[in-house]
């Protein structure tokens, strides 16, 4: 979990009461995760093919700035 919190794909944001009457960390995912899990089941060449051009200039904008 540190792994991931320190690479930026989880944050920390509330403490539970566990059931042995302990505390733990609630974790989120970071946008940075929510877009990786995103891009890791998106078929971009699906994506090409099927994308009108509208999609396709807003994705190469966005792929441009970087």
């Amino acid at each position: 979990m540190e792994a991931l919190e320190k690479q930026d794909y989880l944050m920390r944001v509330d403490i539970a009461k566990t059931h042995v009457r302990s505390y733990a960390p609630v974790y989120q995912l970071t946008p940075r995760a929510e877009l990786a899990l995103a891009l890791s089941k998106t078929n971009l060449d699906s994506f090409i093919k099927e994308a009108d051009y509208a999609q396709i200039i807003k994705m190469l904008e966005t792929l441009k700035r970087h």
